[in-house]
């Protein structure tokens, strides 16, 4: 479920994107998981995603490196996790 305020709107990057209504600091959690909402997560999988890595201004694009999300590449979930 976001944690954050945003919309969707159309991407300058492609088709919708999610764009911050409101500045978000640094390591701010933007998604957390809410069982009526999200798909369960597997056991050892965190119930906390996408924590902004830097600050995010209002009104710009968020968006995600989903490197992170690869289980077979750790050296991508390293660099990624030490941004």
């Amino acid at each position: 479920m976001l944690a954050v305020k945003a919309s969707a709107k159309p991407s300058k990057i492609e088709g919708i994107g999610l764009f911050a209504d409101e500045k978000i600091p640094k390591g701010t959690v933007t998604w957390r998981f809410h069982p009526r909402i999200d798909v369960v997560p597997s056991p050892g999988e965190p119930e906390t995603l996408g924590v902004a890595n830097r600050d995010i201004e209002k009104n710009e694009e968020m968006l995600v490196n989903y490197r992170m999300f690869d289980s077979h590449d750790e050296n991508s979930k390293k660099e990624y996790l030490n941004n």
